[in-house]
């Protein structure tokens, strides 16, 4: 079978699975509604940078109902030479995005920013004191 025809199958099975419809999903992966019109066109072609779209589109279990990739888009992932991705992020991907972020300055009894928390250097660095200044208008 043809990798055309075997994307334009999945595509209609995950269309019959969202009740959307092949524009609204061409437009979603490759921001074009009237890519499978085209390619009902006997001659039209696919390239290899839009069957990797697709491909990574149908691995990602979160675009699929209850999360779980049918057999027939492993089975075009497989062709694609993908894998089949899960919703949940690699392990310690989440402190890299989101870093704990103390509270309050361990030395100065203040708030600290995420800079000063990450390590980065302040240009203003006030006391206490001198920020109470600053509030009254001094």
């Amino acid at each position: 079978m043809k990798l055309k025809t075997r994307l334009r199958r999945l595509a209609e099975k995950w269309c019959d699975a969202h009740d959307r419809s092949l524009a609204r999903l061409s437009t979603v992966v490759m921001n074009d509604g009237g890519f499978f019109e085209r390619l009902r066109n006997p001659k039209a072609g696919v390239t290899d940078g839009t069957l990797e779209k697709f491909g990574l589109f149908f691995a990602e279990a979160g675009n699929w109902p209850g999360s779980e990739i049918p057999q027939e888009a492993r089975d075009f992932l497989h062709v694609l030479g993908l894998s089949p991705q899960t919703s949940s992020p690699s392990p310690g991907s989440a402190e890299k995005v989101s870093p704990d972020v103390p509270e309050s300055d361990p030395v100065g009894g203040g708030p600290v920013s995420r800079c000063a928390a990450e390590g980065v250097a302040h240009a203003i660095t006030a006391t206490p004191e001198a920020a109470q200044g600053l509030e009254a208008g001094a």
